[in-house]
């Protein structure tokens, strides 16, 4: 059938650009990938060899396990500088692994949340990664379900510690007035 010959080429195509050293740039989006074509490409992400340093894998059924795979891959992963993931099926604990790996990758300048299943654990565990991370540059996570709990986690860092994310896009939250004047008085 069409998805399961869609995962066996994503691990096709990660055999096949194993050892490319000029492919920099390599957009998935919207191909049913799956968990499983995930992991494939997260071995990809994980060999020294690759040199991609862009991968848009958007609206391609990736769960918290595609997730925790692609984020276990980036730990050690020095060349990845955008990851796409939005439109995905991405809850707290797939989110809370990305966060884990940016503890360690000081690399990523962009990671794409948005369109997931992401409350409000997955929101401060990102929040505190941003406290020590110095290379994330973008994080979107509009039309994620989080609350005032993430917004808050998320002001508290931005308001102190992080000082190199420039865009953050939180559009479509469940985010209240309430917790936008906590968040100004605790800058205050």
């Amino acid at each position: 059938d069409l998805k399961s010959w869609v995962k066996s080429g994503a691990w096709a195509l990660a055999e096949g650009i194993r050892g490319n050293e000029s492919l920099q740039w390599l957009g998935m989006g919207g191909n049913m990938l799956g968990d499983r074509g995930a992991m494939h490409l997260a071995t990809l992400l994980a060999n020294d060899a690759c040199c991609l340093q862009s991968i848009g894998l958007g609206g391609n059924e990736i769960s918290d396990d595609g997730a925790t795979n692609i984020a276990g891959a980036l730990k050690t992963n020095t060349k990845l500088k955008s990851l796409g993931l939005g439109g995905n099926r991405i809850g707290d604990e797939g989110t809370k692994q990305l966060a884990e790996m940016l503890l360690t990758n000081g690399s990523l300048q962009k990671l794409l949340l948005s369109s997931n299943i992401i409350g409000d654990t997955a929101v401060v565990h990102l929040a505190t990664a941003l406290e020590t991370n110095t290379g994330l540059e973008t994080l979107l996570l509009a039309d994620n379900p989080f609350s005032d709990e993430g917004g808050e986690g998320l002001a508290k860092v931005l308001c102190s510690a992080n000082k190199t994310l420039r865009t953050l896009d939180i559009h479509n939250s469940q985010m209240t007035n309430a917790s936008e004047k906590r968040a100004r008085n605790k800058k205050k």
